[in-house]
């Protein structure tokens, strides 16, 4: 009775290793994908737009953005010093944009151009709006 016990236990435990370990490719690739999703969503929500404001020229949000002390540029307007100032931005339809990804006005013909040399500092195109800023 010893024995057949432990041939029964050896049978089971094979039996478990041979088709209790086999995965089923359709559960892997739902899982996978539901990860890639909800990953991207987490990722398009925690980034929010980088807006320069049309009043100032300084990135929305920010402390600088229509400051009372600011200096205003006899040239154009804005915030003297500001990341617009003197930059011949349009903001006729208001706030501009700026792509986080190269650091131009988002749109433009600078916009993710891949042969942009790029900032060793921050990774955006050199010499963006954005560079070294956002």
């Amino acid at each position: 009775m010893n024995g057949l016990i432990k041939k029964i236990s050896l049978l089971m435990v094979m039996g478990l290793l041979v088709i209790g370990c086999e995965k089923k490719e359709s559960q892997t690739n739902i899982k996978q994908t539901e990860t890639k999703e909800s990953v991207l969503e987490k990722t398009a929500s925690a980034v929010a737009p980088v807006l320069l404001c049309a009043k100032c020229g300084q990135f929305k949000g920010s402390d600088k953005c229509c400051a009372a002390d600011a200096q205003i540029c006899s040239s154009c307007g804005l915030a003297k010093g500001s990341p617009a100032c003197c930059n011949g931005i349009d903001f006729s339809k208001g706030d501009v944009e700026i792509c986080t990804s190269c650091g131009e006005i988002k749109g433009s013909a600078k916009c993710c151009k891949p042969d942009a040399e790029k900032c060793p500092k921050c990774g955006l195109n050199k010499g963006s709006i954005g560079c070294c800023k956002i």
